[in-house]
């Protein structure tokens, strides 16, 4: 299965929450902004549409969607689970 990390997580331009894109992870930048860019594609929850890549604060706030982390097998929360992670690493709480 592969790891949800940060570039994985985009958001649709339906909501302002963020999706796991499976193909998205595995890609370069340069292939996904080519491939994804424009391109109707499935999100781990069944969500099919147009995302964005989640830009820095994006990752750091929004929240992901119940369905792509139950899906996933991860917490619900706010923002990429390695931002998660790291704020709770920290001792910082994410936003």
């Amino acid at each position: 299965m592969t790891t949800p990390t940060h570039w994985g997580w985009w958001y649709s331009s339906r909501g302002t929450v963020l999706h796991f894109v499976r193909e998205a992870e595995t890609m370069t930048w340069y292939e996904k902004m080519r491939d994804l860019g424009g391109a109707v594609v499935r999100a781990a929850c069944g969500l099919r549409a147009r995302f964005s890549p989640a830009g820095f604060v994006s990752r750091m706030q929004l929240k992901r969607c119940d369905r792509c982390c139950d899906k996933l097998g991860i917490a619900r929360g706010a923002g990429t689970p390695r931002n998660e992670a790291a704020a709770a690493k920290s001792g910082k709480v994410a936003a």
